[in-house]
């Protein structure tokens, strides 16, 4: 892709597996992971690093999970900014749906430099580099001495391989979710470096969880150490049994969810450091920038802290699955009272970026769409009852009752998990909601349903058109 190199680099971990990042070995003084261009660094350089650069390859998606998360609710009707200038502020103007080229995290140039140095999809490429990078040095340098005739064959059936696959089809995935076109080429790949539709981007995505899959498959289980017990295997299948959901392959997607064992989690990790905190704690516990909409808290404020489940409306009962906290003002300073999701308790907790519970509901949702509501109802009243919940009281009986079902209870498992607005994308509900909302600042009619692609992609490669009116931007 042309005019990377004008981009400013700037990497962090995000603590992936058991240990923390082991820093860039063989890089004297400097960082690989924290410079304006890596591509200064020479060929040994990398080889001392690719540890460390693996780890980054996967880390990186964790990483920008983080942010995409605040941004996909903010867009969707789960989150609303509260903050100061709220009409100006780059969140407000996500929470308003008025969202353009022109807007970060999509725009020409970063509006804020507490967002990080680049825009979302321009973040995805610098992660896809990194990760193109260390799978070129591994097939050259992996092994003992580092330079073994057959480097190659060693290197791709090795954890590190499927570690830096998954993290390059993460980024892919979330590039997809978040943004209707992309780039799927790396800075060295010319014929890639053109703009692509949010369904090849998905196919790509998938194509790469196939390679961790077939990668795994290789895997000696006798290598694994204590900093392997990731379970890649299962987080390739589930990654992939989204995506071929997401282009309608339900029988395929059916086929990876069902190989997904019950209790599997694989979760996006945040370290200490300032910058990878917990966004969703952060900007609503600490810097109180937005919290939940109110239809999602149905309780009412009050002096002291409190925390409640809302309630499930085809029972009534409380629902742990969505917990909320409501917390008062301070007692100094001038920061309002927030709802917040009860899910994430401090800076550093993790998020699900894929489990077991999504895989079953890929099948609820293959079925509902096959017209099997029985089935998909069975389902999930059986995921229902992991959560200690009631069945629901009725069979759905067209498809509009079987969607509203499916919503919510992909609402509810995936609360505040940034699936909410790729929920109302597909299924064309974004205008729906956003009326039921009654709110003039946030309309229902022309509100953006996905993010545009990136415009500082369209200003810096020559291969893509730099005009937003030959740019996707899909409205409600």
């Amino acid at each position: 892709m042309k005019g990377m190199d004008d981009m400013n680099w700037h990497w962090h971990r995000a603590g992936v597996g058991v240990g923390a990042l082991v820093v860039a070995v063989g890089l004297s003084a400097c960082d690989l992971l924290r410079v304006k261009d890596p591509g200064r660094y020479e060929e040994e350089d990398l080889h001392n690093a690719l540890e460390a650069v693996g780890n980054t390859a996967e880390g990186n998606a964790h990483r920008w999970m983080n942010w995409y998360i605040v941004w996909q609710e903010l867009l969707g009707d789960a989150l609303t900014y509260i903050g100061p200038e709220v009409h100006d502020d780059t969140y407000g103007l996500i929470d308003d749906g008025r969202v353009d080229f022109n807007t970060y995290p999509v725009a020409r140039t970063p509006a804020n430099s507490r967002f990080g140095s680049f825009n979302f999809p321009d973040g995805m490429a610098a992660s896809r580099w990194l990760a193109h990078k260390a799978w070129e040095i591994g097939e050259t340098a992996y092994g003992p001495e580092g330079d073994s005739a057959d480097a190659s064959t060693e290197f791709e059936s090795s954890f590190l391989a499927a570690q830096i696959k998954l993290g390059w089809a993460f980024n892919n995935m979330y590039l997809g979710l978040f943004s209707c076109e992309g780039v799927l080429g790396s800075v060295d790949d010319v014929d890639g470096a053109e703009m692509y539709l949010d369904l090849q981007v998905y196919d790509s995505a998938a194509s790469l969880f196939t390679e961790v899959i077939e990668i795994m498959g290789r895997v000696d289980p006798l290598m694994a150490d204590e900093d392997q017990e990731r379970d890649f295997l299962n987080a390739a299948r589930t990654g992939r049994a989204l995506m071929r959901m997401l282009v309608g392959d339900y029988e395929g997607a059916v086929s990876d969810a069902a190989a997904v064992p019950d209790g599997f989690r694989y979760d996006a990790l945040v370290g200490g450091l300032f910058e990878d905190w917990n966004q969703m704690w952060w900007l609503g516990d600490i810097q109180r920038y937005f919290h939940l909409h109110s239809w999602v808290t149905e309780t009412s404020e009050s002096e002291v802290e409190t925390t409640h489940n809302r309630t499930d409306p085809w029972t009534g009962e409380p629902d742990p699955r969505v917990r909320i906290v409501w917390r008062p003002p301070p007692f100094f300073g001038n920061r309002p009272g927030v709802y917040l999701p009860g899910k994430y308790g401090n800076q550093t907790s993790g998020f699900a970026m894929v489990n077991s519970i999504h895989a079953r509901l890929i099948e609820v949702e293959a079925m509902a769409v096959s017209g099997d509501f029985t089935g998909a109802t069975n389902l999930l009243n059986a995921l229902r009852g992991e959560a200690r919940l009631s069945s629901i009281p009725f069979i759905p009986e067209d498809e509009l009752m079987m969607l509203e079902v499916l919503m919510h209870e992909r609402f509810a498992w995936l609360f505040a998990e940034g699936w909410r607005q790729p929920d109302l994308h597909r299924f064309g509900l974004t205008r729906f909601v956003f009326e039921g909302l009654n709110d003039p600042a946030r309309r229902g009619i022309g509100r953006p349903t996905k993010f545009p692609g990136s415009a500082r992609e369209a200003w810096l490669n020559p291969a893509v058109v730099d005009d937003a009116t030959q740019r996707c931007h899909p409205n409600a």
